[in-house]
């Protein structure tokens, strides 16, 4: 019932876990590797990028206008939603992270929900049925017991309105 805050103010801070220790790229927090470069609209962003640079026959490329800099998480979400197996794949990937980073917070504090916000709620159950799915290769089997993945419904003004409910 109450935000995990840690001795400093840090905790709950999932997205700065490591993902990825070959990751070269540095994430905005300055270290390399973290969940949030994968596991965010931003990593969805890089991933697509990375892909269409390389494949251009998809409707995610259309989408865009064959643009690559204009493209957004959404775009990819709404390719996939219309079926295009080029944005299938990409939001299969970003699922993959996010069960991972899940699993591994299940395995150590075991909450009852997880809240996803931000871009990749903007996904819908497309994202969502997948972490699911993929959530028990990560965590371990009693942790998921009377859980739920839920998704946020507060926008990106999120941060700010819980940091101002915490204020009396």
């Amino acid at each position: 019932g109450r935000p995990l805050v840690g001795t400093n103010g840090a905790g709950g801070e999932i997205g700065h876990i490591l993902a990825n220790r070959q990751e070269t790229d540095k994430c905005g927090c300055g270290k390399k590797g973290c969940l949030e470069q994968y596991a965010s609209a931003t990593g969805i962003e890089r991933e697509a990028v990375s892909r269409l640079l390389v494949n251009k026959t998809n409707l995610l490329y259309e989408k865009v206008k064959e643009d690559i800099s204009k493209l957004e998480a959404k775009d990819v979400f709404d390719a996939a939603k219309e079926g295009d197996s080029f944005s299938l794949e990409i939001v299969d990937y970003e699922a993959e992270y996010l069960a991972m980073g899940i699993g591994n917070i299940l395995n150590i504090i075991n909450p009852e929900r997880v809240i996803l916000g931000g871009g990749v709620a903007q996904a819908g159950d497309i994202l969502l049925d997948r972490v699911k799915e993929k959530l028990p290769k990560y965590a371990l089997a009693v942790t998921l017991n009377n859980f739920n993945i839920v998704l946020g419904t507060l926008g990106n003004d999120a941060g700010i309105k819980g940091a101002a409910a915490l204020i009396d």
